[in-house]
């Protein structure tokens, strides 16, 4: 007897609209792929387990169960993976020459940046959403609360201390507007104001969204925009509790810099937690819905579908039948591509639960009964596509790479109409 319960599909536009999903336009899609994951699952000598959890794009045996993992276990693993990386970064830098160091403590940053940024996406989102613990689960039932905080929210507010950014209040605020389909992507979206505000107005070339971005890794502004707000979240508009939080996170970060040499504690704590922070949330954000496509939010759910899609890591194999100098040169270029820009932004900036995002937002509107559970997103996803239960089409909406996934949500913030001055 699984221990979550049904949510039903809110009222409102779903229930008004979910009747003419048959009539969801299917125009060309722009990058959009299919069947990349069966072949990988056919070509690469690799468990169907590790190929799942790397790509988020499952293939599932018919009638497999998806088993709900234990929230609160997924959440102290990856603080114990926090933890552990970064003391390697510190004692790599502490004990080994400088370029080993260095090279340790990137690698090191990369698995930094997946806790710290699941702090907020997966942790204190699924918190803002009351579904830290899904309903029926025995930590939520028995109504636990901590510094008169439910014990999901209280752990919400905590992870997002540990990365010092925006508390729970706050984000649930901004985050409701985000689901709101009148506002959805709009400028009344904070996300997509967030996006305006880096530089990335409508109807520009993609090379120039290309040339905003590489250049937002340095730029003094958009850094300081981003540690403005956290501290503004942290230790202006945070409730009481949450700011003690804040305070004893920024201190026990801050201490380290007394018992570090100071170029360690720059490169496996201030960067991460900064810098490093800020630069896998700009590589997700931009690629995670079609911004600023209308002043209006969508006023259709098929609309609202065709803002968002799936992303999974992974880039087409090379084609069958090559031979000699050009089979050793494009798996070479793929190897490339897999180890140097697909596992970093795998490991740094999408988690499996922003791969399979635009289930996230689907599900609400049927056509089954939402189920609030966050840890079998991924594979959830996959089932409702199997068993023709995929009423918004997600099937036709699949984005495979980092690079292609940049490329088309530039692509569709190129296409939209520029804004008034």
């Amino acid at each position: 007897m699984p221990f979550f319960k049904f949510r039903k599909t809110p009222s409102g536009l779903g229930a008004q609209l979910t009747s003419n999903a048959e009539k969801m336009p299917r125009g060309k899609p722009l990058r959009y792929a299919k069947g990349i994951r069966e072949e990988f699952a056919r070509r690469l000598p690799l468990s169907a387990a590790l190929i799942d959890r790397f790509t988020g794009k499952y293939l599932l045996k018919p009638g497999e169960d998806v088993d709900m993992k234990e929230p609160l276990w997924l959440f102290l693993k990856d603080h114990a993976r926090l933890g552990a990386a970064t003391a390697t970064s510190a004692l790599a830098l502490t004990h080994l020459p400088l370029a080993p160091a260095l090279a340790a403590a990137g690698l090191m940053m990369l698995l930094q940046l997946g806790p710290l940024r699941k702090n907020q996406t997966l942790y204190g989102h699924e918190a803002s959403h009351d579904n830290f613990f899904p309903r029926g689960h025995s930590l939520r039932d028995k109504k636990i609360t901590v510094l008169g905080m439910p014990l999901g929210e209280f752990l919400g507010e905590l992870a997002t201390a540990v990365s010092l950014v925006q508390n729970e209040e706050d984000y649930r605020g901004a985050h409701d507007r985000h689901h709101d389909p009148k506002s959805f992507t709009t400028l009344q979206d904070d996300d997509a104001r967030d996006v305006l505000d880096a530089g990335f107005a409508p109807g520009k070339s993609v090379a120039a969204y290309w040339r905003q971005y590489w250049w937002n890794w340095i730029s003094p502004r958009f850094h300081a925009r981003q540690l403005i707000a956290r501290f503004k979240s942290n230790f202006v508009t945070a409730r009481p509790a949450r700011k003690i939080m804040a305070v004893l996170s920024l201190s026990v970060l801050a201490s380290l810099a007394l018992v570090m040499p100071l170029h360690a504690w720059i490169f496996a704590i201030l960067v991460p937690w900064t810098w490093g922070y800020h630069i896998a949330g700009l590589s997700q954000v931009l690629n995670r819905h079609a911004w600023l496509q209308s002043a209006e939010g969508a006023k259709t759910i098929e609309a609202y579908a065709e803002r968002t899609w799936g992303r999974f890591n992974g880039v087409p194999l090379p084609v069958e039948g090559l031979r000699g100098g050009a089979y050793l040169k494009a798996w070479t270029l793929w190897l490339i591509e897999m180890l140097f820009v697909e596992a970093p932004v795998r490991a740094a900036s999408w988690s499996p639960d922003l791969q399979a995002h635009d289930y996230h937002h689907l599900e609400w509107y049927g056509p089954e009964e939402f189920v609030d559970d966050w840890t079998t997103m991924p594979a959830r996803r996959q089932s409702a596509i199997d068993r023709g239960a995929d009423l918004y089409c997600m099937r036709d909406r699949e984005l495979w790479g980092w690079r292609n996934a940049m490329n088309h949500g530039f692509e569709k913030l190129s296409q939209a109409p520029k804004l008034d001055d």
